[in-house]
């Protein structure tokens, strides 16, 4: 009876650690840009402006700063125009394109300073600003400010 015991626990022992290393492994190998879902959360620490300072390259530049946190850590980010819609303030909405690193990382989630300039904008004044990543609403602003 006890050697039966002790075989059925040994058996239980192996399937089990047979079964985890069957398990799919947690290190992100991709550098494909995420376009599904929102790999990043918990936005904070937001200031967006327009820098809109006259000059030798007189070039509107909309700045957007951030902190989000991501599963790894190596992450990029940029800032794609999606569409602007022709509300009262009119809103013009961005993709926030997350690309995962290229090379293996650990799958721990980090704190990320994010910052993106797109420069080169046709407008000089901005009125409302939102930004949505994998489809739901990341950051909202009814109001940018611009710097002159």
């Amino acid at each position: 009876m006890l050697r039966l015991a002790i075989f059925s626990s040994l058996v239980l022992i192996l399937a089990a650690c047979e079964e985890y290393s069957h398990r799919a492994d947690p290190i992100i190998q991709s550098g494909d840009p995420v376009t599904m879902s929102c790999p990043v959360k918990d936005p904070r620490n937001v200031n967006i402006w327009i820098n809109a300072m006259p000059g030798m390259n007189d070039n509107p530049t909309l700045i957007a700063e951030f902190t989000v946190t991501a599963p790894t850590p190596g992450y990029s980010f940029d800032l794609e125009l999606s569409t602007v819609q022709e509300s009262m303030p009119p809103t013009y909405i961005y993709d926030l394109v997350a690309a995962p690193p290229a090379e293996p990382v650990i799958q721990v989630e980090t704190e990320v300073e994010v910052r993106i300039e797109k420069s080169r904008l046709d407008y000089k004044e901005l009125l409302g600003l939102e930004i949505m990543c994998g489809g739901t609403s990341l950051i909202r602003l009814d109001e940018v400010v611009t710097a002159h």
